[in-house]
Order: C-alpha cells, then sequence, then structure tokens
C-alpha cells in the first residue's frame, strides 16, 4: 500500500548529536572560592547565594567546572576530559565540600533528531566505573530542536 507523499512525515536532512558535560557541586552554604583554591581550576560558572536570578534570588550557592572538549565529540570525550583533571584534587574536593552541598556530573545531549531517532548514547564500563568511583551523581539532559 503506497503513502501519499503528502502523508510522510520528513526529518532534517542531516541529523546531529552534540554533547556538554560539566562538574556542579551546589548547596546553601557551597564554597566557592575555596573549591576553587584547592582545585586550582577556575570554575566555568559560579552563582552565589542570594544573587539574582531573573526576578528572584538563586537559593544555594554554585560552583560548576566545564569539559573543554569540543560539542562534537562524544560524552564519554567530555566525561574523561572532566574526570582527568578532577581526580588528581579529588580529596581537596571532597574536604572543601560542604555536608550541605550536593555534586553531579551533569551532561547535555543536544540533537535535532525526530521523536523516536534521539539515538542511543553509550558510556563502557570504564568511564562507568571512574564515574561510580568519584562518587557523585550523574545525570543526562537531552535538548531537541526538531519540530
Amino acid at each position: 500500500m503506497k503513502t501519499p507523499k503528502g502523508n510522510l512525515k520528513k526529518g532534517p536532512s542531516r541529523i546531529y548529536h552534540h554533547y556538554d558535560a560539566a562538574f556542579r557541586i551546589w548547596g546553601p552554604d557551597t564554597d566557592i572560592d575555596g573549591l576553587s583554591s584547592v582545585t586550582k581550576l577556575q570554575p566555568s560558572e559560579t552563582h552565589r547565594k542570594g544573587d539574582r536570578r531573573g526576578n528572584g534570588q538563586w537559593e544555594d550557592s554554585m560552583w560548576s567546572f566545564r569539559s573543554m572538549r569540543p560539542e562534537t565529540s562524544d560524552l564519554e570525550e567530555h566525561l574523561n576530559c572532566l574526570l582527568d583533571v578532577l581526580e588528581p584534587v579529588k580529596e581537596g574536593l571532597l574536604k572543601t565540600t560542604s555536608a550541605r552541598s550536593q555534586g553531579i556530573f551533569w551532561c547535555a545531549h543536544y540533537t535535532n533528531a525526530p521523536s523516536g531517532l534521539a539515538g542511543t548514547t553509550i558510556l563502557s564500563s570504564k568511564i562507568l566505573k571512574r564515574l561510580g568511583d568519584f562518587g557523585f551523581g550523574f545525570a543526562v539532559d537531552t535538548y531537541s530542536d526538531c519540530n
């Protein structure tokens, strides 16, 4: 049975998958200056509790260090980049992170793939072990600009 051409849902001519990753620590008493000092890393993004956020204020302080890999790199490359930098300073990072703070490896997946074709992101057991040994959470948000 033929489907009339007008009923075919056409997707983008070239589907892309781009990634980003950052390690974030946030909480009501997160020590931004202390984290920067102990890690000797320049954070990619910070905000302090009480800083302006739109019409309101941030309820927590946050320190974030982003992967330096290009967005066309796969997710595992981003995570390896972060871990290569963070693992050597892990002890100081943990000592400086308050009990009321949380940490996470936050990842983003950007795509223009139509619904149902977003693709699969595969991580090796090696990177999963490295992430698990670090002891913080892991999250992936997917953002699609497909209409």
